[in-house]
């Protein structure tokens, strides 16, 4: 169907482990294998496998989640389609078989909008049908699913006129969306499957992606991340308009050298080499600035020069337990990663490698063998002279091939006189 004007990518009905296409994450003796939390699990495999295949399509190639991970920017050539993953545990009539003859089914709705998450739980009056018939009622039900995420539906339940004719007098048909409060244990555990954050904070994951124009987060730690992306690490704190130039920048200089797409991934480390796990709270607040309006106050002299606000930062945020650029090296292999002036200082200073040159050449090198590179920006020092990033590398005495890794913004491609610390110092932080 690639002519198509919409590409049914797969469908999945082997045994439940191979359908989820990975270890399951809970313990077998608490585990359903008809449950919210089996339909969740093979949801996210299912949406992962369309996110490949609309990148293929797109690009030709694939690289993860990278050209999707931008949804609606001008680098991605358009708007985003709306890609859908769904899955179904359903338990149906069997000689013998004592339970509840029911279906969950859990869709996972990722469009320009950001993750939509809906729960169906069909309960069938035993007795009433014959196994065919429960299969084919089932059938039914995805089919109305599928249709109604593609559609673009509201947050309310679909329209079931018709398909509902089919329901006896004891059947039910329960719907539930991510704003739904529960008390369905199996529900609630198949929520975690995409909030990753916490996650990563109790050391249960690597990392978690929040996609663009949402807020929720998906645990990826047993998938790919995406490939050859501009990782622009950070704390965020807060986001303002010179983050977000100059990653508009970093993207226009490859785009120009390499004549490729880079989608920007924004980093957030969510451990301080020096003071440990940052609070949950304070992970969130920085996050959530990826989807609100951030704006300086009215009365500060940069008001408008470091206005941002939800439409232009039409990226994704990577939350991750990983302060150090080898562990990143690791997380992001063949990235891209945009630094400032002061963080490339230190990334080449013998200093943070026991003071040994040969040391710090070394550790470089392991991030050349990966695959990765540097665009590293000027700053504006405290005196107010702008400190150019070619004189940071310069001084470092890099061996040729290392240099060349460190790709140089120059002033009139970047330079914004603001700084996340002055910001903090104008205004009492909220974070």
């Amino acid at each position: 169907m690639r002519e198509a004007s919409m590409d049914f990518v797969t469908k999945a009905i082997p045994e439940a482990t191979l359908a989820a296409g990975e270890p399951l994450p809970f313990e077998a003796e608490d585990f359903k294998f008809c449950s919210f939390e089996m339909a969740a699990l093979m949801a996210r495999s299912a949406l992962y496998k369309a996110v490949n295949h609309e990148v293929s399509s797109r690009t030709g190639s694939r690289d993860s989640l990278a050209s999707v991970l931008q949804s609606g920017s001008k680098q991605c050539n358009g708007t985003m389609r709306t890609i859908v993953g769904i899955g179904c545990a359903a338990a149906v009539t069997s000689n013998g078989r004592r339970g509840e003859n029911q279906a969950f089914v859990v869709a996972l709705t990722l469009s320009s909008e950001g993750l939509r998450v809906k729960r169906w739980h069909l309960k069938m009056e035993k007795g009433l049908r014959t196994r065919a018939q429960e299969e084919s009622l089932v059938g039914s039900l995805l089919v109305t699913v599928l249709l109604h995420c593609a559609q673009g539906g509201e947050r309310s339940a679909p329209h079931m006129e018709g398909w509902e004719a089919a329901l006896g007098q004891e059947d039910r048909l329960e719907f539930s969306d991510e704003s739904s409060e529960t008390e369905d244990a199996d529900a609630s555990r198949a929520s975690e499957l995409w909030n990753g954050i916490p996650k990563v904070l109790e050391g249960k994951a690597s990392h978690a992606i929040v996609l663009p124009g949402g807020n929720r987060s998906i645990d990826l730690a047993a998938m790919p991340l995406p490939c050859k992306c501009l990782v622009f690490p950070g704390s965020f704190n807060p986001l303002h308009g010179g983050h977000v130039r100059m990653a508009e920048a970093a993207v226009s200089r490859w785009m120009a050298e390499k004549k490729q797409v880079l989608p920007i991934l924004y980093e957030i480390t969510a451990f301080n080499a020096d003071k440990g796990a940052i609070p949950l709270e304070t992970v969130q607040r920085r996050v959530e600035q990826f989807s609100a309006a951030v704006a300086a106050e009215e009365d500060s002299d940069a008001a408008e020069s470091i206005r941002v606000g939800p439409e232009k930062v039409r990226a994704a945020v990577a939350v991750t337990s990983v302060p150090l650029f080898s562990q990143k090296a690791e997380l992001f292999p063949g990235s891209v990663f945009l630094v400032g002036a002061d963080t490339a200082k230190r990334i080449v200073d013998p200093k943070y490698y026991g003071d040994d040159h040969e040391n710090m050449v070394a550790a470089i090198a392991e991030l050349y063998a990966k695959g990765c590179s540097f665009i590293v920006g000027g700053r504006t020092t405290g005196n107010g002279s702008f400190e150019l990033a070619e004189d940071v590398l310069d001084d470092a005495a890099l061996p040729r091939h290392l240099r060349e890794m460190f790709w140089t913004l120059s002033e009139d491609e970047f330079r914004v006189d603001v700084s996340s610390t002055e910001l903090r110092n104008a205004q009492t932080p909220a974070v």
